[in-house]
């Protein structure tokens, strides 16, 4: 049997895979996108026309309220021949219309907004963490008294305090061992000292150049944790399948994930300016495929994955010439053209929106600002103020 002349061809327009405008005479144009392309390969291969038919509802197809919605509905209520744009394969789906040879294969994973920088007002303190800063103050305070102890002429321990912490900042150490044994505390204390001091300062220099980014969520269990905690939310693509197939996962933190989406419907128009402001709270986490985050920037991408996404061109029931169309789609993606599509859409969309990084001349450097050290500068001048205040009450008494 040939392949029909004309069909009816129901689309979702959305950034990267359709782009369409309306003409004078209300119809649907497509005048873009990784899809569209691969429907005019189609096209041209099986000799046919077609019309764009486009979902009022704007969504790929769910079974609500006793019928299919968008694209799946209207394949299946006859209106359309065909659908095509990315559409995944599902059990429930399969019940009602049939699949081509699936085309695409891509997983499903979530994004948020890029953690924002930590001040660097406590930078001083940042190299080490805070188990390192009590084990560093307990086995000081530890060793000088054992120095103390082993000195067989008693000095100050204020002056033993003063000179070895002293050290520790790369001062000269000028105390004299009066025994073996402090003879070796000493030793010890000169290499362990000069040692930390090293590993601090080149610390504080990376911590100082390279900005430090807050703790974010960047794994499933994490995110379950955080919903389950009320620190973020989470969201999905409107008019997809994915809240129903999370719902049939056996792992309990992705059922978390399912029920808390479908419980407050936090579903989002598959638009690039709508998803990135809701993430721009830093408090929102979208779910959607990993190749629509591909056309987004300045957000964070996991590299978990919930589940693998299998793209087919969806047709009726019965449809004449299914078979022509799984073997025509095969021999594209085995020639490798579908791939090659989606790069070159790629390609055009970072060209368009001036995606690149700006490269990095021999010259560019960053330097050190006062915020930058601003930490430090805050602990010296309390450092002064104490001083000066010990000072004023050592003064007092003289004059009282």
């Amino acid at each position: 049997m040939n392949f029909p002349n004309f069909l009816k061809i129901a689309v979702v327009p959305t950034s990267g895979l359709f782009k369409a405008v309306v003409t004078e005479t209300n119809e649907t144009k497509l005048i873009g996108g990784s899809e569209k392309t691969f429907l005019e390969l189609l096209s041209e291969v099986l000799k046919f026309e077609y019309e764009i038919i486009v979902p009022l509802d704007g969504e790929w197809g769910n079974y609500e309220n006793g019928q299919w919605t968008g694209v799946i509905g209207k394949v299946y209520n006859g209106e359309a021949d065909i659908g095509i744009g990315k559409i995944s394969i599902t059990e429930r789906r399969e019940k009602v219309v049939d699949f081509s040879y699936p085309y695409d294969v891509e997983d499903l994973t979530f994004a948020t907004a890029i953690p924002k920088y930590l001040p660097k007002t406590t930078a001083f303190i940042a190299p080490f963490d805070t188990y390192i800063w009590c084990t560093l103050f307990i086995t000081t305070i530890i060793f000088l008294i054992a120095f103390r102890f082993c000195q067989k002429k008693k000095r100050s321990f204020q002056r033993i305090v003063l000179k070895f912490v002293g050290y520790l900042l790369l001062q000269p150490l000028d105390v004299e061992p009066a025994s073996r044994r402090s003879r070796l505390l000493v030793v010890t204390w000169l290499l362990t000292a000069r040692f930390l001091s090293f590993f601090y300062s080149a610390a504080l220099l990376a911590f100082l150049t390279i900005p430090q980014e807050e703790s974010s969520v960047r794994t499933i269990p994490q995110l379950s944790g955080a919903i389950t905690n009320g620190k973020i939310q989470s969201m999905t693509i409107k008019g997809a399948s994915y809240t129903d197939t999370l719902l049939k996962n056996e792992k309990d933190m992705v059922k978390v994930i399912a029920n808390h989406i479908k419980r407050n419907n936090f579903l989002i128009e598959p638009r690039k300016d709508i998803v990135i402001d809701s993430m721009s709270d830093g408090k929102t986490a979208v779910i959607a495929s990993r190749y629509f985050f591909s056309r987004l920037h300045d957000i964070f991408i996991s590299d978990d994955s919930f589940f693998s996404l299998t793209r087919a061109v969806v047709v009726k029931k019965g449809f004449c010439c299914k078979q022509k169309l799984d073997r025509m789609i095969l021999r594209i993606c085995s020639s490798g053209l579908y791939k090659k599509l989606q790069n070159d859409e790629l390609f055009r969309m970072k060209l368009a929106e001036k995606a690149y990084d700006t490269p990095v001349t021999e010259n560019s450097y960053s330097k050190l600002t006062l915020e930058d050290l601003s930490g430090a500068f805050i602990f010296l001048l309390a450092g002064y103020c104490a001083s000066f205040l010990i000072c004023i009450l050592e003064i007092l008494p003289i004059y009282v």
